[in-house]
């Protein structure tokens, strides 16, 4: 499956098109947007935790009921130091992969 993660139903279509032959796929994304807090344009906000963090959880989300029911699977995300750490002029990335632990830590 590739391309956009645009929606929890096209994600899922995307499951139910590759069936039993889902196989291990790495998912990184992180558009750049630098800014300091004050100076986020909320597009840009919304682009950074959509993409990081939202394209996570409909993978997740799609994904979880097959794994369930094979009895096996693997959810595997690519964190950053910046979500335990933050950074400076990089809230919305900071704030996304600390969103990504959590969830991460929710599936398991």
């Amino acid at each position: 499956m590739g391309g956009e993660i645009i929606s929890l139903r096209t994600v899922r279509q995307g499951v139910q098109h590759v069936g039993d032959r889902a196989r291990p796929t790495l998912r990184r994304a992180a558009p750049d947007r630098p800014a300091r807090v004050p100076n986020i344009a909320p597009e840009h906000w919304d682009e950074v935790l959509a993409t990081d963090l939202t394209g996570m959880w409909r993978c997740c989300a799609a994904f979880l009921p097959q794994m369930a029911k094979q009895k096996w699977g693997r959810v595997v995300a690519l964190g950053s130091l910046m979500g335990s750490q933050g950074g400076f002029s990089e809230a919305a990335y900071a704030a996304a992969k600390a969103g990504l632990a959590g969830l991460v830590k929710s599936v398991a």
